[in-house]
């Protein structure tokens, strides 16, 4: 599992102030504050204190810079709630003032959001929502983090991360360049070859839903096509037949 390009500045936390592994797949992304004015290193040299119990994935810090603490194959200590510390990746992000609506600068917004949108797609998150997969720390502890001014940004902080990403307000991907559709219009569930890679080319173009493109048609791939054929508004049964065929020729951006 990889982690974030963005992030310059590396203070690995204390290895026991979070644990290695995890027991749940990464669905969603959990957003802090520092509570503080604090350098993306300044952050990371907090959870290298020993006793201290607590850590994050990622700060986004005063100074511009963004930094990395814990790998994200690794379970942070952030949200104060286990399952949502296996589940999550977490971000610190550092305050332009103390106190009152705990605010943060423009800078640091902008680069919380690339990074958010980094994150989804490594992670294939999908369309971000805020409250489902874009989330935040008092959503599973008894805390007033993330403070009031990033808590109103959440759902902006969405909606760009999810342009970064190619989603539309639909929550179609159009990020990548249109692929090549399979040259028949019926498939199912168990068949296997090079006009099963093209829909599954498609279907990643279209919903960026992470599929292995290996030809082999099965339950993620019939999943995703369900996924296709209900956004479109054809019946959903799994068959990608020449109904799904034409819809999909008139999706071409």
């Amino acid at each position: 599992m990889s982690n974030s390009k963005l992030a310059t500045v590396k203070v690995p936390a204390l290895s026991s102030n979070y644990t290695k592994g995890r027991d749940y797949k990464i669905s969603k992304i959990t957003v802090h504050h520092m509570a503080g004015k604090l350098t993306a290193k300044q952050c990371g040299k907090v959870f290298q204190a020993k006793g201290r119990c607590t850590s994050a994935h990622y700060g986004v810090g005063s100074d511009g810079k963004i930094g990395l603490y814990v790998d994200e194959k690794n379970a942070a200590w952030t949200d104060g709630n286990r399952t949502s510390n296996h589940k999550s990746v977490t971000i610190e992000v550092a305050n332009s003032s103390t106190g009152g609506q705990w605010p943060v600068s423009n800078t640091s917004i902008k680069l919380l959001i690339k990074l958010v949108a980094d994150i989804a797609k490594r992670n294939n998150l999908g369309k971000l929502v805020a409250g489902k997969n874009l989330t935040w720390h008092s959503m599973y502890a008894s805390t007033a983090c993330p403070g009031p001014y990033l808590r109103s940004q959440m759902k902006y902080i969405a909606q760009e991360a999810n342009k970064i990403n190619g989603y539309t307000t639909t929550g179609k991907n159009y990020s990548a360049t249109f692929p090549k559709l399979p040259e028949r219009g019926y498939f199912k569930k168990g068949d296997k070859g090079t006009q099963v890679k093209n829909l599954q080319k498609f279907l990643n173009w279209y919903g960026g839903y992470g599929l292995a493109v290996d030809g082999d048609l099965g339950d993620k791939t019939l999943s995703a096509v369900k996924k296709f054929q209900k956004a479109e508004g054809l019946t959903v049964d799994g068959l990608f037949g020449s109904k799904s065929l034409a819809k999909a020729k008139t999706v071409k951006k």
